[in-house]
């Protein structure tokens, strides 16, 4: 498996350093990868490496994610548009493709490519959405008004997030303890190795989680972005290769949005035998099926 360079950069404007992965290959697509809530771009490493070997590829850790130190305030968070805009901030730091960014992204990290794509500030070749997030249009309408706070304890995963163990004596005792959780038993080998090799930081008296659980649970909870909006927006602006990867089971793409997606006429693939995190579970065969989409 070809080995990631760490690599970060100012986002001066948005007050901290990002942090990125990169599979470094100028001469190749540029390809731009977005993880999911809680996760950190190295949680991807088996799932990119193949698909280094086409594009040149950059995952970064959101705010509040991973290596990346911008500001984290959960009081603050009421969408993940924020996240948007500090992708957005990079792409247009960057020399700008010919043809367009790939864009890419799993659960919170595909609506927020969506985002990115929707905010129309930079050309898209293709936008693929593995297992994006879309919630009903209630809950948007909830996540922005003054009743905002109360979706982190109507939501279950947002209420179990926020009571995560943030801190461990040394690595060694935190990778013990996950690997006999049974959340994990489906990830392929070494993956959860993966995750926690930025998933945690050298905290005060040991290590701690990258991400806070006190974020994590608020970006769960922050749901205020309108994704048919976004989706709509970026059909206008001709974007024609959108693709969504829906999982077979714990879906967040449900049966009433896969029908608004197939009539915007945006196509799908559905993944029989996986769940929500289909990118841990079955990380190359899901590279396989990516590839084909992006070629």
């Amino acid at each position: 498996m070809t080995a990631p360079s760490h690599e970060t950069t100012p986002l001066e404007a948005r007050g901290g350093m990002l942090a990125l992965r990169r599979w470094p290959d100028p001469g190749k697509p540029p390809l731009l990868f977005v993880h999911a809530t809680g996760m950190c771009a190295s949680a991807y490493k088996q799932f990119l490496a193949p698909l280094a070997e086409q594009y040149d590829i950059t995952a970064p850790d959101m705010r509040g994610h991973g290596l990346t130190d911008l500001p984290a305030d959960p009081s603050t968070l009421r969408s993940w548009h924020i996240y948007a805009e500090d992708l957005e901030q990079y792409l247009l730091s960057q020399p700008q493709p010919e043809d367009g960014w790939r864009l890419m992204g799993h659960s919170m990290g595909a609506a927020t490519s969506l985002l990115v794509a929707a905010r129309s500030k930079i050309q898209v070749a293709s936008l693929l959405l593995i297992e994006p997030v879309i919630i009903p249009d209630w809950t948007r309408l909830i996540a922005m008004s003054p009743l905002q706070p109360l979706l982190r304890n109507w939501f279950p995963i947002a209420r179990q997030a926020a009571q995560r163990r943030a801190d461990w004596p040394d690595r060694e005792t935190a990778v013990a303890t996950y690997g006999r959780k049974g959340f994990f038993r489906s990830w392929a080998p070494g993956v959860l190795d993966d995750y926690l090799e930025d998933g945690l930081k050298a905290g005060r008296e040991g290590m701690t989680l990258s991400c806070a659980p006190a974020w994590e649970s608020a970006t769960f909870a922050a749901q205020g972005q309108n994704v048919w909006r976004a989706f709509d927006t970026v059909l206008q602006n001709g974007v024609t290769r959108v693709h969504v990867f829906v999982a077979e089971h714990a879906s967040t793409v449900m049966t009433s949005a896969r029908a608004r997606l197939e009539k915007r006429q945006i196509n799908t693939s559905f993944l029989p035998g996986t769940s929500h995190l289909v990118p841990m579970e079955q990380p190359e065969t899901l590279a396989a099926l990516v590839a084909e989409q992006l070629a």
